[in-house]
């Protein structure tokens, strides 16, 4: 059984295992001593309700204000993820792209076979073309679930001021199987809340959307806990998620307007914007509030998937 909480210090998401709940861990952030909880009290911190951060001295790391669960300022989400974007340029487009690049490769000989379908192919080639398109879109699905783990891993890791690096890109495995059923749950609700006058489709999406960001921070056992956890996540911040959604939708746009040049930049952008916001709505600090020096000189400890377990 593992044990979830905050450092009473700076307020950054800790989780160790039932084996250490007697000894007093390291925050990696702060460095401060912290005491694991009493066995019974495991609720995961930032979103339950009444689940406020303690205060702390300034010494110690971000001010509380800055990080408590539930406020979720757009302006700070997006300032935020432009220090951060402009501080790491090259590693947080690479690591978006790289992940791009290598679902595109897997997708191009379907949507080749597809546009072949729709030039009346004969009969004899038709059967290998639709069988090219079914194939091809079972084999997107489950390199998307390998990989979309990995990109959560990446730009959770970056956003914190971790040691990110390409490679997390394709340590998805871990999360495989949960995401995957989590994806197709997902596609399920979202797709039937569209058919019923598209609204009950945006409520689901604005409500379930952060299940891999959830799943890969928090690493929970059950097949289809990262959908419950992420309803508690996103209670209270759907509106300031649509404006988040929309903003980024436009950014995108200009992006693919500014001859597609402007895309490269925006992408990347978009996906440190979406990471912020996850991390102000669990109450999490982001590097910019603990400073990338102060998170990357802590003692090594080891670490899965944005959790730390001693």
């Amino acid at each position: 059984m593992a044990f979830e909480f905050n450092c009473v210090h700076c307020g950054y998401y800790l989780k160790t295992d039932d084996r250490d709940v007697a000894e007093a861990t390291q925050c990696p952030v702060c460095g401060n001593s912290v005491d694991p909880p009493a066995a019974g009290n495991n609720e995961p911190p930032g979103i339950g309700v009444g689940n406020e951060l303690p205060g702390q001295d300034d010494a110690s790391g971000p001010s509380p204000e800055s990080i408590s669960p539930g406020r979720l300022a757009i302006d700070d989400v997006f300032s935020t993820a432009w220090s951060m974007f402009k501080d790491h340029l090259g590693l947080a487009m690479g690591g978006v792209w790289i992940h791009g690049i290598v679902l595109g490769i897997i997708s191009t000989p379907t949507s080749f076979a597809q546009s072949l379908l729709q030039e009346n192919p004969p009969e004899e080639l038709a059967g290998v073309l639709v069988a090219v398109v079914i194939g091809g879109n079972i084999l997107s699905l489950l390199l998307a679930a390998y990989m979309n783990g990995g990109l959560m891993l990446f730009l959770l890791k970056l956003a914190r001021g971790e040691r990110a690096e390409i490679a997390d890109i394709f340590r998805g495995g871990r999360y495989f199987g949960r995401m995957l059923l989590c994806t197709i749950c997902f596609g399920i609700m979202v797709g039937l809340g569209c058919l019923a006058c598209v609204i009950p489709g945006v409520i689901f999406a604005l409500m379930y959307g952060v299940y891999q960001w959830v799943l890969v921070d928090r690493d929970p056992s059950g097949l289809t806990d990262a959908l419950s956890q992420s309803k508690q996540v996103t209670d209270g911040h759907k509106l300031q998620l649509l404006v988040i959604g929309f903003a980024v939708g436009c950014i995108n746009i200009v992006g693919v307007l500014a001859c597609c040049v402007g895309y490269i930049f925006t992408v990347p952008f978009s996906n440190l914007i979406m990471a912020v916001a996850y991390l102000r709505m669990t109450g999490q600090p982001t590097v910019m509030d603990v400073g990338w020096t102060s998170a990357n000189d802590q003692p090594t400890t080891e670490t899965h998937n944005g959790d730390h377990s001693w």
